[in-house]
């Protein structure tokens, strides 16, 4: 089976790139929920 190096790593360089993208995107909405909590006890 003959790979090619430079597809592979383009591949690979994406899919890295979109599991980071997302993590970041779960720690900003777990962020805004915990800042809205807070808030929210602030003035209970």
């Amino acid at each position: 089976m003959n790979l090619d190096m430079n597809k592979l790593d383009s591949l690979l360089g994406t899919v890295v790139n979109e599991l980071g993208a997302a993590s970041n995107a779960a720690l900003v909405i777990i962020g805004d929920k915990l800042r809205r909590t807070r808030r929210q006890d602030r003035h209970a």
